[in-house]
Order: structure tokens, then sequence, then C-alpha cells
């Protein structure tokens, strides 16, 4: 049996050093504070009731959470997640039952809450600090081949060849890829050398029946099946003979040939299921984005008001015609809404919109300073407000352009998965205005579901800066 990493690790002995050092942290980060920095008259009984009663709550909140599980494939961020998720919890809990725990403590409620806010932000800053480090000590550890587990991809296609560039990518995991098992007629699979491809080993180890039998022999510790959906009954026949090995077998369903969009796994009636195409306005991300939505566009309002006024008066005075003009477009979910803008062309009784070209016979002498630096579009912060259109996400296209669009760009539906936005990720990288070539139409569509899968509230933020500055000019903007 090959030797395993020099530090092979027991996970339920490092959970148990997890569980001891965060308990450690909370008790021994209130006795320094109370004691050295606040100098407070607790009573050593009242001291320790306070500190192992917190401890007591956090250790029973977080016995059946996975925040002492294996984090080695979990990014940072997700742990850091789940651990300010269950400190919140376990303060919740402590702060309804302090009261009663301090009633005998001889100091001013005043202190007290001073020193429970300074002593949970140092444990909060304490634990995320020391895990921080952890998995950069690891991560140093793991690059020189120690604490590693040694691993094989089942699958020689373009699924499997991308999940094996993710692990060589993330050095940090730890992962030793030894190669693929594959059909030996398989061409992906032919050669049997140690040549990297776009940083991918391309070391093919054998076909199926050598995989069982490597995996008897315990030649590796994992086995992660890559195989496309239609070979399901070779899946279940490799499950099958894997249960006769000690081996951690994995499946990583074939999803990489699809454009996945805000994908993540959801369990219904306790079945996992695999999202393709989803979006990330569901739940709390919903309403943040909205209340996002609502607080910009009452305060862009509020501030461009005089300007607003100003621009209605003269579009109804140079041009005759409303000073408002209105348009069907597609919004979230493909669902139609009316757009509100500055007029900027002469009345048209045209059934069909066409856009807008350079030196249109249709755009006004006002309407083309308006559109070159996006002013006729202001009046969309009363569609965000609304609730119809959010101040950032993929502009929406009249709706003839996307029953066109559709049929000729994969995936262009998709850019209405979130609501359409005064300005996004595809205008501040300069895929603002006509869009006269499919390429053009292309980049923005891709921006755009860029824009979905990135999506948070400081890229929002970051969006709309940039668009203060270069937002509003366009080449192609007419």
């Amino acid at each position: 049996m090959p030797k395993q990493g020099a530090l092979q690790s027991n996970e339920m002995f490092f959970s148990a050093i997890h569980r001891v050092v965060d308990l450690f942290v909370i008790v021994f980060s209130g006795w320094l504070i109370s004691n050295w920095i606040y100098s407070l008259e607790f009573k050593t009984t009242h001291l320790l009731i306070v500190l192992f009663s917190y401890s007591f709550i956090f250790y029973f909140s977080t016995i059946f959470s996975p925040l002492y599980n294996s984090w080695r494939s979990e990014s940072i961020a997700s742990e850091l997640k789940h651990l300010i998720l269950y400190w919140a919890l376990s303060l919740a809990i402590f702060r309804f039952s302090i009261d009663y725990i301090l009633i005998n403590v001889n100091v001013e409620k005043s202190i007290n809450l001073e020193f429970g806010m300074i002593w949970q932000l140092t444990i909060i800053s304490l634990l995320i600090s020391y895990r921080v480090m952890l998995r950069y000590l690891l991560r140093l550890i793991r690059a020189k081949g120690l604490n590693s587990r040694k691993v094989v991809i089942v699958g020689t296609g373009q699924a499997a060849k991308q999940f094996a560039k993710k692990i060589n990518d993330n050095v940090g995991l730890g992962f030793d890829l030894l190669g693929f098992y594959g059909e030996s007629n398989s061409q992906e699979s032919s050669g049997n050398t140690n040549d990297k491809n776009d940083g991918v080993i391309n070391n093919y180890l054998g076909d199926f029946i050598s995989l069982i039998a490597d995996a008897k022999k315990q030649k590796f510790d994992r086995i992660y099946i890559v195989l496309p959906l239609s070979e399901q009954h070779r899946i279940n026949e490799l499950i099958h003979q894997l249960s006769d090995t000690t081996v951690n077998v994995y499946i990583i369903p074939d999803v990489f040939t699809f454009e996945l969009l805000h994908s993540k796994i959801e369990h219904v009636v306790g079945i996992p299921s695999i999202s393709i195409y989803s979006t990330p306005m569901q739940g709390v991300q919903s309403f943040i984005k909205r209340l996002e939505d609502i607080v910009l566009s009452v305060v862009i309002i509020v501030l461009i008001s005089p300007l607003l006024v100003m621009l209605f008066i003269l579009v109804k005075i140079i041009s005759p015609g409303p000073a408002i003009f209105k348009q069907t477009r597609y919004g979230i979910d493909g669902k139609c809404f009316e757009v509100y803008k500055f007029r900027t062309m002469d009345v048209s009784q045209e059934k069909e919109v066409t856009q807008a070209i350079k030196s249109d016979p249709r755009v006004t002498g006002i309407g083309k300073f308006l559109r070159a630096h996006s002013l006729d579009e202001l009046p969309q912060f009363f569609n965000v407000l609304m609730g119809k259109m959010s101040i950032v996400g993929p502009r929406p296209h009249a709706v003839n352009h996307n029953e066109e669009y559709r049929k000729l760009i994969q995936g262009y539906m998709l850019r209405h998965k979130m609501k359409p936005g005064i300005t996004g990720w595809a205008q501040i990288n300069g895929f603002r205005g006509e869009t006269n070539t499919l390429d053009k139409m292309e980049n923005r569509v891709k921006y755009d579901l860029e824009y979905i899968k990135k999506w948070s509230v400081l890229f929002d933020l970051y969006i709309v800066f940039i668009t203060c500055f270069k937002g509003f000019k366009g080449k192609d903007v007419y």
C-alpha cells in the first residue's frame, strides 16, 4: 500500500480539536477582557457562569451543524458564512437569558452591555482569524505534497478534463490527481503520459476493470465518477462493484456541457437536484436587491428632480408630442412591462420598432443630446421604484429584438433571469447603444450572463460607481 500524506488526518480527531479551540477562544477572551481590560468586579462564580453559559449554548447550537465537518473541498467564504450564522444564533439565544444569568452581578447594566459587545466582537474576530490562518497554513502544507489525498477521475471526456483542471488550479484542496480511468479505445484516453494540456494531467491509468482492481489494492483515496448522463447503466455498475472496496466514491454530474447559470443544489423531499438555469433573486437575496433598488432610486430621484423637470419641459416645448415615451419590454422571467424614457424621436406611427442608427432622421435635436448622454433613460428610475426594473441589470431590449436574437444567440433569454437595469456590466464594458452586428449582441449577452452569475450587492455598487465615470458614453450611442 502506497504511503499517504505525511499528515494523514483523522477527521473526527481534528473536529474535536476544532471544537476545543473554539470553546477556549470564547472562555479565554471573556476572562481576559473582564479582568485585564475592564477590571470588572465580577465574582469568580458569576464570571464563570457567564463564560460557560455562552460556551454551552455555542457548543449545542453547532453540534448538529456542518461547521466542524471537513472543509477541504469547500471555500473559506462558505466556512465563514456558517461560522457567522451559528455565532449569531448563539448570541441571540444568550441575549434572551443574559439578564437572568447576570442578575446577581454587582455592576451597572451599561457596563455589562459594553463588556458583552466587546466580548462578542472579539470572539467572532478571533474565530475568523484563526480559521483564515489555518487555511493558509494548510494550503502551504498541501502545496508541498503533505496532508494530501490521492484521487482519480473516472471518465475521459471534456467534463472530466474540466473537473481535473479545477482540481489542479486549487492546490489548497490537497488533492494529488493521479489520472483518469475510462474506455481504453476512447480518443481522449489515448497515450499514457504525464504531459499537461491547459493545466490538466493527461495520464490514462486504465479501463474500468483496472479501476476496480486498483481500488481493491487501495492505490488511491478518492474516486470521482465524471461520466455522461447517458452512461447511467455504467455508473450503476461501477457503484455496485466499488461497494466491495474502502475507497471514497463521489459522483460529479456531467453538467459542464451546459452553460450553467447560477447553478446550485436543492433538496426536494430529501432528493438532491441540481439547477442548470436559475436566478440569484430568491429569498433573502431578492429582498436585499429590492431594498437596494428602493434606497438608491429614491435618493437619485430626489437629487435629479430639478433636472427631470427641466428636461420634461424642454422635450415638451422643442418637439410636439408627449414628453414621456412608453415602450413594451421584456422584464424578469420574460414578463412584459412598459419602460419609461424621455421621447427623443419625432412622434411615429410605425408598428415595428427599429433600432436607432447613426444620423437617424427620426431623432430630434434635443433627442440627440439626451441619447448621447443617456439622459433619456432617467425616467426609468420610476420603473425601478415601481419594481419593474433594477438600478443594475441587463438592459431591456425591444420585444421584436428579443424575438429576433433569441433565435440567433444560444442562452439569450437567460438574461431575463433578473430584472432589467438602467445600467449594467455590459454597458460599463463598452457595449452600449446600437448592436448592428451579431457579435456585438453576443458580447452584450455574454456580459449580462456573467453579471447574473457573479451578482452581489458590492458588484452592483461597483457598477454604479463606474457608470458615473464611463457608463454614460459610447461610440455606438445615437
